[in-house]
């Protein structure tokens, strides 16, 4: 089979792959960039919330790849794709090897693996704003964000119509720099942030303490500035509380299980039937499962937390706690930077009757997606795409936001 060629190959390789693919394919009879492109395609297949098929994948990555490649390479692609997957496996594979031998993907350095890699990713950003899949070599340079002494320069970003939206930290080091929240990014040490991946902007801002790192953002003004600064290690304190005669203020900067114990331990501290304000701006969410735990802290059992569309179906949370902390009042303030699962928290508590929570400030970020990460074998990182995240009344915000209740400002009584 290796001296075929051509129409030939394909039809012989693509029925071959459609017979294995229904019956698990042994694996010895693959290369090693057709395993790493089926090992991709199933974890998008058993896990996005839209229901894909093995062939649609494919032919999305194929679509997706030639749209990347800015049509240089627009003679290599035909203008359809068998709709049997086997077919369109054994094209796909053809396009790509055909790209890389030929002299313009020599000189560009384009090898099969590496194309097998940017097809999906090009892909999965084609499926919403928050897919993604993140090339191997890239996610190596990630595993420095887990490291308990992480080195960046104390900045977040959120993904706006495909640029990202700077958010320092104050006090850090992109702060001491002159990044201003709302600026955008647009380069880091030179390199274009367009299309770039937001997990591959994270590795890029990270690295060695005392390591020079280069941002050049965009003002509100229009004006671009190129700001150097230092890497450092970067503290952030996920909760503060502050206890006045009027009540508790707690803000809540980040999402996750360190957060949630410390409020939980703050909670547990408070004086029964305080006036109480929860404040998620700047808030970027986190995981679901501490975005629920968050709510419960404050929800009586079986009360409605949120309710979830994934890939099975339709799926109602409930509260599990049967001695919540009821505040005598609660408010919640959000802006433009709260999303995910502090919109998911904002939105469970309003519901809830007995607070009569109001929320102030300004319509939140709109993310209602909910992302699984996945390091696929053989491979990088996959962000797919697993649920619709609503609140306990339908509510759902993904690309609108959640309104403030009121219209008084956060800091009036």
């Amino acid at each position: 089979m290796k001296g075929l060629t051509g129409c030939a190959a394909g039809l012989l390789v693509g029925t071959a792959l459609c017979a294995l693919a229904s019956a698990q394919p042994a694996r010895a009879a693959l290369s090693p960039e057709q395993q790493l492109l089926l090992n991709i395609q199933r974890e998008i297949v058993d896990h996005s919330l839209y229901k894909l098929q093995t062939a649609d994948v494919v032919r999305g990555a194929l679509t997706a790849l030639n749209r990347d490649l800015g049509g240089a390479y627009d003679g290599f692609f035909s203008e359809e794709v068998p709709g049997q997957f086997g077919q369109a496996l054994a094209m796909f594979m053809d396009v790509l090897r055909n790209v890389s031998t030929s002299a313009p993907g020599r000189a560009a350095g384009l090898s099969v693996a590496g194309l097998v890699e940017r097809s999906m990713g090009a892909y999965c950003r084609s499926l919403d704003a928050y897919s993604d899949y993140l090339d191997s070599a890239t996610a190596h340079r990630l595993e420095s964000l887990s490291d308990p002494h992480y080195i960046g320069v104390g900045i977040s970003f959120r993904r706006v119509s495909g640029a990202y939206v700077c958010r320092p930290f104050e006090g850090a080091a992109a702060d001491r720099a002159g990044v201003v929240e709302g600026d955008i990014l647009l380069a880091i040490d030179g390199q274009s942030t367009d299309q770039m991946p937001l997990l591959e902007v994270a590795a890029r801002v990270s690295g060695q303490p005392e390591s020079r790192v280069v941002l050049t953002v965009r003002h509100a003004s229009g004006v671009v500035e190129e700001k150097p600064m230092l890497r450092e290690r970067v503290r952030s304190n996920p909760v503060e509380v502050t206890e006045t005669t009027q009540g508790v203020v707690i803000v809540v900067r980040r999402i996750d299980e360190g957060s949630y114990e410390e409020l939980k331990n703050i909670v547990k501290s408070l004086r029964p039937t305080r006036p109480l304000t929860l404040d998620f701006r700047g808030c970027g969410g986190g995981e679901l499962g501490v975005s629920v735990g968050i709510a419960e802290l404050f929800l009586p059992a079986d009360a409605p937390v949120a309710r979830l569309e994934t890939l099975k179906g339709r799926e109602l949370l409930f509260s599990r706690n049967r001695a919540p902390y009821v505040p005598s009042k609660l408010l919640l303030l959000q802006d433009g930077q709260t999303a995910s699962g502090a919109e998911l928290i904002i939105a469970a508590l309003h519901h809830h009757p007995a607070f009569r929570a109001e929320s102030r400030g300004q319509t939140t970020f709109g993310k209602g997606l909910l992302q699984r990460q996945i390091q696929v074998v053989r491979g990088g990182i996959l962000e797919v795409t697993e649920a619709r995240m609503y609140g306990p009344a339908g509510e759902f915000w993904d690309g609108k936001g959640l309104r403030p209740s009121s219209s008084k400002t956060p800091d009036e009584p």
